[in-house]
């Protein structure tokens, strides 16, 4: 994570960006972003946040193919 990076995530240290890259390479549900971030991992208090940036990148960059398990 940068320094100019807004921190999402503090319990797994993951951040703004981390999340959007991840949704924009189709990892698009908080599961699948727990699984490969460790975003919400540990107390759940940065759900709405990830769940509004999903929102925000689904919105804006619609088609992007699923990621491969």
């Amino acid at each position: 994570m940068n320094d100019d990076d807004v921190v999402v995530c503090v319990c797994a240290d993951v951040g703004e960006d981390e999340i959007t890259r991840l949704v924009r390479c189709g990892h698009r549900t908080v599961e699948d972003l727990r699984r490969v971030s460790g975003a919400n991992s540990r107390c759940g208090s940065c759900r709405d946040d990830i769940e509004e940036l999903i929102a925000q990148e689904t919105t804006a960059h619609p088609a992007v193919p699923s990621p491969v398990a």
